[in-house]
């Protein structure tokens, strides 16, 4: 017969996560004289097997990790699970555990006006309040207890205390056993977003799913494209939301699609046809680009130095080589010629097409709006009439207050009649 063996566990003060509080606890007056207390809430107070090299540890602060049996590593990510103080935890059974947790509430003190004469509430006293009585006042308490002691006249006795009402609330909880992606899931929707992200980096997860998250519920601008969109991988999905999202003012819309036209540029359009991007949105300068071969298109001989800017016309040009835009069909078995001529475009390059299109059609547009080209909007109602001719006067009347109708009074609709005949 195979005795079970004790676990012996490192002191407390070495232990990962032991000198973990509960953050919900500095927003409570109560709770928050338990921390100048730190120590007395470290200790474990109950320990039950998980699984295999894994168990549950519950702490006196209402700390529950499940964590290695080796190490004692939080294997739930780097926060724990919180409860009342001192939990009560069961054994593991069918992939989960009980825990019974009794949380203690203190009924509000009475104010000084209910309160009737030489009564005085009983309960926890403000851990402050013997720093806020002055030395005079302590003083002539310490005689009229002395008094009281000596003569046991009733001037002299102390004020009665009155109980305070401690309301009790016993809690049985169910933690079971899920899947990462199913509490990764759970983090996000309850908006857990560091909880979800650690578990994202310790499990290998989507991030994106947090960061789209986080931008569907922020207003557009340049600190929620630069915390949230800018970390979403998906291309397609950043490019929907840069043609589709529509901002509250003009500096923000404007901010929006260039950032996505920024992920239409060359470098992305030369990296989906090597295969270099994955589906990812790429800014330049994020794929290596230098490992595109494109050398056999450059000249040999040694050219002089130039400016940055003619630099990276010729880079362009040179890129610009590499794709060909052609609806032709090269039909061509010499091995050599095949590497001198580019491959037509592949349907998620004509996408990425037609969405750098899209942007370009719309900062147009919209710098018309903003600058109030009367010239440059009659131009786009004139080709563009069957678009925006339905929308016109609800373009017009997003002109400054201060354009003077005179200025666009050729865009504006016309009364007229035809005289009858006499």
């Amino acid at each position: 017969m195979n005795a079970l063996l004790p676990l012996e566990y490192p002191p407390a003060y070495t232990q990962p996560g032991h000198d973990e509080l509960n953050p919900d606890w500095k927003s409570s007056p109560e709770k928050r004289k338990k921390i100048k207390d730190k120590e007395s809430l470290y200790p474990l107070i109950d320990v039950n097997w998980w699984a295999d090299g894994a168990v549950t540890l519950a702490r006196c602060s209402g700390a529950l990790t499940v964590s290695s049996a080796k190490t004692l590593k939080n294997l739930l990510g780097k926060s724990c699970e919180w409860f009342e103080p001192s939990p009560q935890v069961t054994a593991t059974h069918d992939g989960g555990f009980l825990s019974l947790e009794c949380e203690i509430k203190l009924a509000p003190k009475r104010s000084r006006v209910e309160m009737r004469a030489g009564e005085e509430d009983e309960g926890e006293e403000d851990s402050d309040s013997d720093h806020d009585l002055s030395a005079k006042a302590r003083y002539f308490g310490y005689i009229k207890q002395g008094l009281y002691l000596v003569t046991e006249m009733e001037r002299f006795a102390p004020p009665r205390k009155r109980p305070r009402t401690i309301t009790k609330n016993y809690r049985l909880v169910s933690l079971r056993s899920t899947t990462p992606e199913e509490l990764y899931q759970r983090k996000i929707e309850s908006e857990e977003y560091e909880e979800a992200l650690s578990l994202a980096h310790t499990y290998g997860l989507d991030t994106d799913l947090v960061y789209q998250r986080q931008w569907r519920k922020s207003a557009v601008n340049i600190a929620s494209i630069q915390n949230y969109l800018s970390k979403i991988k998906k291309r397609s999905w950043v490019l929907h939301e840069c043609l589709e999202r529509v901002p509250e003012n003009v500096d923000a819309a404007k901010e929006l699609l260039q950032y996505g036209l920024k992920g239409t540029d060359l470098e992305a359009l030369v990296a989906i046809g090597k295969g270099a991007d994955d589906g990812r949105f790429t800014l330049p300068g994020d794929v290596d680009i230098e490992s595109i071969a494109y050398e056999k298109l450059t000249p040999s001989e040694k050219e002089p130095a130039k400016s940055k800017g003619q630099k990276e016309l010729k880079k362009r040009q040179e890129l610009l080589k590499l794709v060909n835009f052609s609806k032709e069909v090269y039909v061509c078995n010499c091995e050599q010629l095949n590497q001198v001529l580019p491959h037509r475009l592949t349907l998620e390059q004509k996408e990425l097409c037609r969405c750098r299109l899209k942007l370009l059609t719309f900062l147009d547009r919209l710098a018309t709006y903003k600058e109030s080209n009367v010239q440059a909007l009659e131009i786009l109602l004139t080709y563009h009439g069957s678009d925006l001719l339905p929308h016109r006067l609800a373009i017009l009347s997003n002109f400054p207050e201060t354009t003077s109708p005179h200025e666009y009074s050729l865009l504006l609709p016309e009364a007229w009649y035809a005289a009858l005949p006499c």
